[in-house]
């Protein structure tokens, strides 16, 4: 699996296929469900499959005195996704600038120009920029 922490790093093989987004934050029973719906999309389609996640965790972002709440530290959340069999795991920084990003350019800058996206995975409560 190719980790990379900037969007325009991603290699080609892993472009223009399945991403799942989210924070994974515990890699529980509810994360694992997306991901494999995830990877199900990528086998039918016969297409890779991306995870892009944000670190730090928003909640740290937004009150940095609140220690973080993680199930699963960063480097066992990888390994886990790692042998789920993904193709790529994309780790973009979250700060001032990621989190003005409109919902428009997100879909924009990150799913389309970054990734070439061609399906999309995530949960429920997400949503699509600021």
């Amino acid at each position: 699996m190719e980790t990379v922490f900037d969007i325009w790093a991603v290699p080609s093989g892993a472009k223009g296929g399945v991403v799942t987004i989210g924070n994974f934050d515990g890699v529980h029973l509810g994360h694992q469900e997306v991901l494999r719906h995830a990877l199900a999309q990528a086998e039918q389609h016969n297409l890779p499959a991306n995870v892009l996640t944000l670190e730090p965790h928003p909640r740290q972002f937004f009150d940095p005195k609140m220690p973080p709440f993680r199930l699963t530290p960063p480097q066992d959340k990888i390994d886990v996704i790692r042998r789920m069999q993904f193709t790529g795991y994309v780790q973009l920084m979250f700060d001032d600038a990621f989190y003005h990003i409109t919902a428009p350019d997100f879909v924009k800058q990150i799913l389309v120009e970054g990734l070439s996206a061609r399906h999309v995975v995530v949960g429920e409560g997400f949503s699509f920029g600021h």
